[in-house]
């Protein structure tokens, strides 16, 4: 009888430190979890205007919570009318502690990288003000619904590695701190997918710079056959400010600065339609702008695009009044729309 009572002692107290555990592993959860500290928020990066980069990474995260990455393709260079926005929004998360951003700078043709740990206390107590101010939601919703007022975190990157931190519910907005990444080396394979990344491969460093930032300017000029009309006309620049045109009432020449990475053509009349993809080759390109840019030229030089009477091929060529040469395109492909 006394063996029984001693086991179910042990059992009692194995119980009861077993209890304890899990009502102290759950007080620490709870502690952790801070429901009061969780909310929605996104984030993105900008750069001053006129200076020109293109971000590897920029995440906003906190303790080890990541946020998600932007975009690593777009170059961006227009201030707060151009930000590179993560491709999610965070919902029931802290509010980011750190920041880990890596650039390219056209303008300075260098890598930086800086990795910041961001003033808590002041984040939550400028989010808690646009939360309780902002105008972008209806008030009702604002005061019912605090946890569910979606804010922004923006990295500002501005020239020599320098970068300001703002915080914003898309009309007001807080700086809250300002930081120095520092230059490192790297290769442009940095901007590789994985999938793709190949470091034994060179890639110019001052040619990928002065494709985005040289000037050479130059008309571009369609000659279609005769009545075909162009429809709609998109040139794609090395630098991304890409120019579109619609329902061009007949117009065929246009005047550009920077050096085109592609095309996009549609062309037609009553009865059949056409349209061409063609994308150039990058160093092809930039060496016979280079060559046909030169000083004592009078008029701009011209890019001439001939579509040939079967509208099947078309023929490149870039010109001066002295020169011309033929553009072999990376990529060409002519085809018939569907009515």
């Amino acid at each position: 009888m006394k063996y029984f009572t001693k086991r179910e002692d042990r059992i009692n107290v194995l119980l009861t430190i077993l209890l304890l555990i899990i009502l102290i592993a759950n007080s620490i959860q709870i502690y952790n979890y801070k429901a009061d500290e969780r909310f929605e928020w996104s984030s993105g990066v900008l750069s001053q205007k006129g200076n020109v980069i293109q971000v590897r990474t920029c995440y906003f995260y906190h303790s080890g919570y990541w946020n998600y990455d932007v975009d690593k393709n777009l170059v961006i260079d227009d201030g707060w009318d151009e930000i590179n926005s993560s491709e999610k929004s965070k919902e029931n998360s802290f509010y980011p502690d750190s920041l880990s951003i890596t650039w390219f700078s056209y303008t300075e043709k260098k890598f930086y990288n800086g990795n910041f740990k961001l003033p808590y206390s002041t984040i939550l107590e400028k989010a808690k003000e646009l939360r309780t101010t902002t105008s972008q939601y209806e008030e009702s919703f604002a005061k019912e619904n605090p946890d569910q007022i979606s804010l922004v975190f923006l990295a500002e990157v501005l020239p020599k590695g320098k970068i300001r931190i703002w915080i914003s519910d898309g009309d007001k907005k807080f700086k809250i701190g300002q930081y120095s990444a520092k230059p490192i080396n790297e290769t442009w394979h940095i901007f590789d997918d994985i999938e793709e990344k190949d470091i034994n491969s060179k890639i110019d460093i001052d040619e990928k710079a002065a494709l985005v930032m040289e000037k050479h300017r130059y008309n571009i000029e369609l000659n279609l056959p005769d009545g075909f009309d162009l429809k709609t006309a998109e040139v794609e620049l090395f630098n991304q400010n890409n120019w579109s045109l619609e329902n061009s009432n007949n117009q065929k020449a246009f005047v550009f600065d920077h050096i085109p990475s592609g095309m996009s053509l549609s062309w037609g009349n009553h009865e059949q339609n056409f349209a061409s993809q063609i994308s150039f080759n990058e160093l092809e390109t930039l060496n016979t702008f280079r060559k046909l840019d030169v000083s004592g030229n009078s008029k701009p030089i011209l890019l001439e695009l001939t579509v040939n009477n079967k509208n099947d091929s078309i023929h490149i060529i870039l010109k001066n009044e002295q020169n011309r040469v033929k553009i072999v395109p990376s990529y060409i492909d002519v085809y018939t729309l569907a009515k």
